[in-house]
Parts: structure tokens; sequence; C-alpha cells
């Protein structure tokens, strides 16, 4: 047996011997099968009608935990800002995500002092701009909170390319 194997191209046919050429066109039509039936049945699945769970907040703990969100590196960072974009500005695609511009979320401060994060939210998947009439009656916001780990005006600022000023707030 040892010698069958000699070398990496005895392996290779070996292995294209083995393969089922069929398994392929197998998977394709059984694929195409279950999409008709689903359709006869009026049950076709889309991703759109998968709902969403919820992170719950041992999941939450789980996550900073493990320091996939928090403060403690970049990668971190970013994923505790998607995660805050998406919980508190209601953005869900990457897209949306990615078409974020600098200025969209700015630091600001209420008449009590209290730090908070305005989304000036630009045309979005569910907002194009086609009803001037579809807009939010209140503008996102993220308010400040205890701890640095998850506090999203802490997190923004470390992510902040420049020191904010006082008259940007």
């Amino acid at each position: 047996m040892a010698a069958r194997f000699a070398d990496a191209s005895s392996v290779d046919n070996f292995i294209s011997e083995q393969e089922n050429k069929d398994t392929s066109q197998k998977t394709e039509r059984h694929v195409k099968l279950l999409h008709l039936f689903l359709q006869t049945k009026n049950e076709e699945r889309k991703m759109e009608d998968i709902p969403t769970a919820e992170l719950n907040d041992s999941e939450l703990n789980t996550l900073y935990a493990k320091n996939l969100l928090g403060t403690v590196n970049p990668e971190s960072l970013l994923n505790t800002l998607w995660l805050n974009n998406t919980m508190h500005f209601g953005l869900r695609s990457c897209k949306e995500h990615r078409d974020m511009c600098w200025g969209d979320v700015k630091l600001k401060q209420t008449v009590d002092g209290e730090e908070f994060l305005g989304f000036n939210e630009r045309q979005i998947k569910t907002r194009t701009g086609s009803d001037c009439r579809d807009v939010r009656k209140m503008t996102p916001k993220m308010f400040a909170t205890d701890g640095p780990e998850r506090d999203p005006v802490i997190v923004y600022t470390l992510y902040s390319p420049e020191k904010i000023s006082e008259n940007e707030r």
C-alpha cells in the first residue's frame, strides 16, 4: 500500500478515481426539487422572512468577556462600534455601515451636560429619499453609560481619528 502512494501525483490520481462525478449534479437536482416542492406548498423561504434573534444580556456579557467586544484591541473596538450603530441607530446591512461618512455621528451634549452621540441619517435601504415625509420624528441618539468598556461615547472617542474639540460638540 505504501508503494502505491510514492508521490503527490499518485495520491491525486487515487483521489480522482474515488471521487463521485455525479455528486454535484445530484446536489443541484435535489436543491431544485426542494425549491419546487416549497413553491407548490406555497412555503418558499427567503432570507428576509427568517426572523433575527436578539442578543440577550448573557450573550453580550460573553462577547465582552472573550474580548470580541470592548476597547481591548482595534478589532473589538470596530465590533463594538458596529454593534452600537446597529442597536441604537438601526443600521442593518454592511453597506449601510460602509456608506457612513465621518460626521454622520456627532458627539453632543444635553443642556444638563450629559454627553450623547447623535446620528444624522442619510439615505439608507429603508429610507431612500423618494418620500420626503418618510423621516424619523426624532433623530437616533446614544447616551453615555457607566463603565468605560461599554460606554458608546468613550468607544466613539477612542475610534475618532482626531481629538474632538469643544466647538464640535
